[in-house]
């Protein structure tokens, strides 16, 4: 496993306790605030390993912001070829060195007393594996346009699934810090979930591996149209792999309401639909629009399907 084969290259140096491991495409705005960020709370190369993860961008500057921000002290990888976000995910944890892995997009930031919060927190807990904390959402001007949600069932380590990942991810990518002993045990992210690679890992860690939440606004997720969630947004795909995970979670989650599930994927098809109708975007507006008319007959079928089985069990309860 390459994974491994990156820990046994480092076993003639002592490990360090930080991987901050950077995947970028194009994001060349943004980089500088996202190092400025890091450099203000490094503890030094033998404690924290920081290194960008080049997606083979096709816009030029992101090398020459590492060189000039970094000086020598931020490494810089880049992929010979473009394999997308979740696939630079994992490139992210086969490099990295340290004990905790936090992977920060290319366009996120952290704010002051990230890494020593979250070290306190992992040092007391040995036993879990996922340590998270709240975000913001803020858009290309850095203005602040929501806060993430308390997850009041983490406060205290736990292998349950919280009502907050249930039914919907409130958990932001730059929030969340993962034992790098858990990658190696148990995998990096599916590739085949592009839009919801993170949701999966963030509810199979805490089933395997336990997590816990610290109610604290602690870093920055930045939300647009240019980037993949935005992307994914105008073709209605976001919600196509959020019904792919459907499966995941009824494996994970007690009593998981698989109807309750397709309601809420249908209510969120049709926002976005009208979203892009008030902006004018015809195109995507018509793409969210035949997937909510899909999702709301499959939750019809299933309803009627329940009324059947139903229907069946007392036929066959009353004989």
């Amino acid at each position: 496993m390459i994974i491994e084969t990156q820990r046994n290259q480092q076993q003639g140096n002592s490990q360090p306790k930080w991987s901050v491991m950077i995947p970028a495409y194009n994001t060349g705005r943004y980089l500088e605030q996202t190092l400025k960020s890091v450099l203000e709370q490094d503890p030094g190369p033998d404690k924290m390993q920081i290194e960008v993860i080049d997606d083979c961008s096709t816009e030029g500057g992101l090398e020459g912001t590492v060189r000039s921000m970094g000086r020598g002290r931020i490494a810089y990888y880049r992929k010979k070829k473009n394999e997308g976000a979740i696939k630079n995910f994992n490139t992210c944890i086969e490099r990295s060195q340290g004990e905790l892995v936090h992977i920060l997009h290319g366009d996120d930031c952290v704010l002051p007393g990230f890494y020593q919060e979250m070290q306190s927190v992992a040092a007391k807990n040995p036993g879990t594996n996922a340590f998270i904390c709240r975000s913001f959402t803020i858009n290309e001007d850095n203005d602040i346009e929501s806060l993430s949600s308390n997850i009041k069932g983490l406060s205290t380590p736990s292998k349950i699934i919280p009502k907050e990942l249930i039914y919907s991810n409130e958990i932001k990518t730059p929030g969340v810090v993962i034992r790098k002993t858990f990658y190696e045990q148990h995998g990096g992210f599916l590739e085949s979930l592009p839009h919801v690679a993170d949701w999966e890992m963030w509810t199979r860690c805490i089933a395997l591996g336990e997590g816990v939440f610290l109610n604290k606004p602690l870093t920055c997720y930045r939300s647009f149209d240019g980037n993949d969630t935005g992307r994914l947004v105008r073709t209605g795909d976001n919600i196509r792999d959020c019904m792919k995970m459907s499966s995941f979670l009824s494996q994970r989650v007690p009593g998981f309401d698989a109807k309750k599930y397709t309601m809420y994927l249908a209510m969120g098809a049709k926002s976005q639909m009208e979203k892009f109708e008030k902006i004018g975007d015809g195109e995507s507006a018509e793409k969210n629009r035949a997937l909510w008319k899909e999702l709301s007959a499959k939750k019809t079928c299933m309803e009627k399907l329940t009324l059947t089985v139903n229907a069946v069990t007392a036929i066959w309860g009353a004989r």
